[in-house]
């Protein structure tokens, strides 16, 4: 059996207090350490410096809440518990966290492989449906890292933002990525129209505009070959106003922010990016408008459904992800993979083509995995997740595009409980528990959640045991996609 993660001592001179030994650190007369009373954690501080902190003291040593008061001030005083952006020649991964205790699992998997983990990864979307903001998602990954001694770079992304209130809002709270979503800026309905059509809408725009397009693109040999009108004038329509969002919110923010990572994300779309229309939009973007972008998020051939293998063909998917990469070489940024959870089928391919150079984001199946866990040590409570998600899934679905239905999802009353895991392993199931989340979460009945302080209060008693599954299965994430520690983690 695996060595725990956290080996927790009894504190020499407190009583009750267990502490996180890989937590401990002394800087400048100070101590600091993450504590455990019961099924509780604190932050322990030691020194002159502790009457900055919130909390109670006791003798020598102040004993203080998890807060974001805290949070905010042990950064200040260990500033290796502050983000950093991401690079164009590495491999970073996202490992978004919807409850805000996956952070050790995530680094004790991560840690050694050579690749940053981005630890706060959540979207405007992700704060409504679980009640969180920008400022506590960070601080519970903030807090992560200190309790497992982690020393490494890591990331915090403001996850396909849509408006400049919401990247405000990040930037504000301390994330150094910042996804810009552009999909309610690309226009799906000009796919739909005939030739004459966009003609006709092409001509509204400015003569200037449309002679700066034709001089640019027609005509003349590109890197990735020559291009019709008509392929342009397409491009054109479908990306002039995402590519005009994505510069307002560069010039507006990031501009002289070079310790902030910008990706600019086309991904949730109707149609998949064309080759030339992501030549296009970056081209434009680096090019003509000075936008300094970290990773580019593409819309793939096939399905990238939420928390299952992808759905398509692979020899598509690699010949399409080739002509990306080549266009990503010739920028100098790395493509981004988005709903990558569980993608196994291509993470071979992925890291191969990009050769090691690529941004990967999961969400989603940190929390599947503490489902996993209840479906083992709450079989009762994990029954009525699952009805519940089926009474919900509609409601769900408003949120997230996937194709369960109520009909596809297997029968519960089929397993016994001690089998509830094996309905885990079923596509339908596992898309049923996953975009439930935000309704679990904040379901209420008179006011009390029904479900939230159960789950909380299971994960506190069984903290390591999650620690242990979600290593095990981000560990699997990162073998399929070749990334392996180059020391045996301690």
């Amino acid at each position: 059996m695996e060595k725990p993660i956290n080996i927790m001592k009894p504190h020499p001179v407190l009583d009750g207090l267990q502490v996180y030994t890989s937590s401990r650190v002394a800087v400048n007369g100070s101590e600091y350490a993450m504590v455990r009373k019961g099924n509780e954690r604190f932050l322990l501080v030691g020194g002159d410096l502790r009457s900055a902190f919130e909390g109670d003291d006791i003798g020598d040593y102040k004993v203080g809440p998890l807060s974001l008061v805290n949070n905010q001030t042990l950064r200040r005083e260990l500033t290796w518990l502050n983000p950093t952006a991401i690079d164009t020649a590495s491999v970073s991964f996202g490992m978004g966290d919807r409850l805000g205790r996956a952070t050790i699992g995530h680094l004790a998997a991560i840690r050694g492989t050579g690749a940053q983990p981005v630890l706060a990864q959540q979207s405007v979307r992700e704060l409504t449906l679980t009640g969180r903001t920008f400022d506590g998602v960070l601080a519970d990954a903030v807090w992560g890292v200190f309790q497992i001694g982690f020393r490494d770079r890591f990331g915090a992304d403001g996850d396909h933002l849509k408006t400049a209130e919401a990247v405000d809002e990040a930037i504000r709270a301390g994330y150094n990525m910042i996804t810009l979503d552009c999909s309610d800026r690309i226009r799906n309905d000009i796919y739909k129209m005939d030739g004459q059509e966009r003609d006709r809408l092409f001509q509204t725009l400015p003569d200037e505009q449309i002679k700066t397009y034709k001089a640019r693109y027609l005509d003349r040999p590109l890197p990735i070959g020559s291009v019709d009108e008509a392929t342009l004038i397409e491009s054109v329509l479908v990306y002039a106003q995402a590519i005009e969002f994505a510069n307002e919110i560069f010039q507006r923010f990031l501009k002289d922010r070079p310790d902030i990572s910008f990706e600019v994300s086309v991904d949730e779309t109707d149609y998949p990016t064309t080759e030339f229309a992501h030549y296009f939009v970056a081209n434009e973007l680096i090019e003509h408008r000075g936008v300094r972008v970290v990773s580019l998020a593409p819309r793939f051939v096939g399905e990238f459904q939420k928390g299952i293998d992808y759905m398509g063909d692979l020899s598509q998917f690699e010949a399409q992800l080739t002509a990306h990469q080549a266009i990503a070489d010739l920028f100098g940024y790395k493509i981004s993979f988005h709903s990558g959870s569980d993608k196994f089928s291509i993470f071979p391919s992925a890291a191969r083509i990009t050769k090691e150079r690529y941004h990967l984001k999961t969400a989603g199946t940190s929390w599947l995995e503490f489902v996993h866990m209840v479906s083992i040590m709450g079989p009762e409570l994990f029954r009525e997740l699952y009805h519940f998600s089926l009474a919900n899934l509609d409601r769900a679905k408003k949120s997230y595009h996937v194709n369960v239905t109520p009909e596809s999802c297997p029968a519960i009353e089929q397993y016994a409980p001690e089998n509830y895991r094996a309905l885990l392993s079923d596509d339908n199931a596992r898309q049923l528990l996953h975009i439930n989340y935000g309704n679990i979460l904040q379901q209420l009945q008179d006011g009390v959640p029904v479900f939230k302080s159960r789950l909380t209060n299971l994960l506190d008693r069984e903290e390591e045991a999650y620690h242990q599954i979600i290593r095990a299965h981000f560990i699997r994430h990162l073998e399929s996609l070749g990334l392996r520690p180059s020391v045996s983690p301690s």
